[in-house]
């Protein structure tokens, strides 16, 4: 099945797009090149993905500094969070990827 955006009325997942218009925000990335952005920042080596039906899991491993980015690409949502992620809680799936790291 072909991929397409969500369909988030507020924030665009393809494009850039302005926060209102404010002078002290600016343009916002739009969220392929702001994760492209934190793979570079930790210079990711490793992509590993998992598809469930409706969305996509990128997980970026091997990053300096013990960093990880992870991102999930929804086919169909709107503008708030969904209650699961790879049914599991959205809060839960969160803590887990925060609670992986420490602070220096």
């Amino acid at each position: 099945m072909p991929w397409r955006p969500f369909g988030d009325p507020i924030i665009s997942y393809e494009h850039a797009w302005d926060w209102k218009n404010w002078d002290s925000v600016g343009t916002m990335r739009d969220v392929p090149s702001l994760v492209q952005f934190w793979r570079d920042r930790y210079n990711s080596q490793e992509e590993r993905r998992a598809e469930s039906e409706g969305e996509v899991h990128f997980v970026y491993d091997s990053c300096e500094q013990e960093a990880g980015v992870e991102h999930y690409r929804l086919e169909t949502a709107g503008h708030d969070w969904p209650q699961t992620l790879s049914g599991v809680s959205t809060h839960r799936v969160i803590w887990s990827f925060l609670n992986g790291f420490t602070t220096p």
